[in-house]
């Protein structure tokens, strides 16, 4: 085994060569063969000796092939692919490192080995107790409040409701009837037409002109630019409203519920707040893909302690606020190629208390029509980059996912197997205590009780792994499209760095 891994540190060197003024030129043949090198010797290393922590090295090699092949591809900016598959390397060959630490200290150890699984049982069972005090803490917290200060028509601001257009069919129109039968006295709704291809969308939008709706031709974005972000700065910019509420076409309003949203918005003092919609379940099958999706989406936002790290939870479906802020935050250009503008302007409103995120319920009814097949493609569309395109981020994140909310029940179903009785105790509690905390989340998610969510949580951990590493293969290799555009090169374009918070 010696001399394998002796081949593996020289992979390694070589492979932090490459990244070298003298290699970087000719990286590409050179990364390929690293690719197949460090492949063949990691399986031979993985063949020798059988370990956990080695499968664990083995997993991490699979992404440092996958870093390899970005070199290989060459499809980014020069720069930025340098420096981005650099901290990928060292990341990654420091994990290996350390794994190769911890199985030689298991090797010389004569603890029995039941000690480790016990402690990794109690940390699987301190987590799902932290996990579910935040979930509910957070799920209490963004009610809107009870019986909030009701605002006559003179003290009501101006709103502007902006939505971006693109290939739009019948939903753009639903979504445009629920808002002209709105009841707020001071609004203003604008529509773009974001450079459709045929002219259905902008047909729609006409047939609304008599409702007031204004209707706004796009233009095609700078490269710089993401198009839903250039598309919301074109929006901003020919809006009038003191406060501006952007939405997708999949949301719907019910007739007081903008006046509601601002209500509760000056009731609480803020300047921004996320709202988040009521969510239609589709009716098409027993085991839907929609349990998977929104709700993990939802349980990301809700039970992690966000706030402690400056990281409040938000969505792009439905977001309002005061034009002075996203003003004094540099508008739109100032976040042109992230995947969420929104989360830029709440860090800025939360430094001062001035950010909310807001359940839709009672008159605050706002609801979201979605299929199935819409939310995975969001959800591959924004996954990847919401980990600032970082493979070994995806790594990380998917490790600890796993290692959190799915390894529980396996342990558990192999003590069980070997009478273990207080390990399996443990770990599935553990497991019940996960499992409850997603079946909150999707009866959140849809407003309704759903037992279904008791026993899909091992699925979702699973899909939603998944849908993460579709969106780093598909950014990297492939394509992203948004409403029948390729949003890849804007997205993976450098970002020197955002402006301060």
């Amino acid at each position: 085994m010696t001399p394998m891994l002796i081949i593996f540190g020289l992979l390694s060197g070589l492979e932090w060569l490459l990244f070298s003024d003298v290699v970087w030129p000719v990286r590409r043949p050179l990364a390929a063969g690293l690719a197949i090198g460090l492949a063949m010797v990691s399986g031979g290393l993985f063949g020798q000796r059988t370990s956990l922590l080695l499968a664990a090295t083995l997993i991490l090699s699979l992404y440092r092939i996958f870093n390899l092949l970005r070199l290989v591809q060459n499809r980014s900016e020069a720069h930025y692919l340098r420096q981005s598959a650099l901290q990928t390397s060292v990341f990654l060959v420091s994990a290996q490192v350390a794994l190769g630490g911890m199985w030689l200290v298991a090797e010389s150890l004569t603890v029995p080995g039941l000690v480790g699984w016990y402690l990794l049982a109690t940390l699987q069972l301190l987590t799902a107790a932290g996990l579910l005090y935040t979930t509910g803490r957070q799920l209490r917290k963004i009610m809107p409040v009870a019986a909030p200060e009701h605002l006559s028509d003179s003290q009501l601001p101006t709103l502007s409701v902006c939505i971006p257009a693109r290939n739009e069919t019948s939903a753009l129109e639903e979504c445009l009837r629920s808002l002209v039968a709105s009841d707020y006295p001071k609004l203003e709704i604008l529509v773009l037409d974001d450079c459709s291809q045929g002219g259905r969308t902008s047909d729609i939008i006409r047939t609304f002109a008599h409702d007031g709706v204004r209707f706004i031709q796009g233009s095609p974005p700078a490269s710089k630019w993401l198009a839903k972000n250039w598309a919301y700065q074109q929006l901003f910019a020919g809006s009038n409203g003191a406060l501006v509420l952007f939405c997708g076409v999949d949301i719907r309003f019910e007739a007081q519920s903008l006046r509601q949203i601002v209500n509760v918005q000056r009731t609480k003092h803020k300047v921004m707040q996320s709202i988040v919609p009521r969510n239609i379940l589709p009716k098409i099958s027993w085991l839907q893909r929609s349990l998977l999706i929104q709700p993990a989406r939802y349980a990301w936002e809700l039970c992690p302690p966000r706030r402690q790290f400056n990281r409040p939870p938000v969505l792009s479906s439905c977001w309002v606020a005061e034009r002075s802020l996203i003003s004094r935050a540099g508008g739109f250009a100032a976040v042109s190629g992230s995947i969420s503008p929104e989360a830029y302007f709440a860090k800025r409103a939360i430094t001062s208390d001035g950010y909310s995120f807001v359940a839709a319920a009672g008159e605050l009814a706002v609801t979201s029509h979605k299929s199935a097949s819409d939310q995975w493609n969001t959800a591959v569309r924004t996954r990847y980059p919401q980990l600032r395109k970082r493979p070994e981020l995806v790594a990380a994140v998917s490790a600890t996912e796993f290692g959190l909310l799915l390894t529980p029940l396996i342990i558990c179903f192999v003590a069980v197997l070997q009478q273990h009785w207080m390990l399996a105790i443990i770990t599935g509690s553990a497991q019940v205590v996960e499992s409850l905390i997603y079946a909150q989340i999707i009866d959140f998610t849809y407003r309704r009780h759903l037992l279904r969510g008791l026993w899909l949580l091992p699925a979702a951990v699973l899909a939603d792994i998944y849908i993460r590493h579709e969106s780093m293969w598909r950014y990297e290799f492939g394509e992203v499209t948004w409403k029948g555009r390729n949003i890849c090169l804007p997205v993976m374009r450098v970002i020197p760095r955002f402006p301060r918070v």
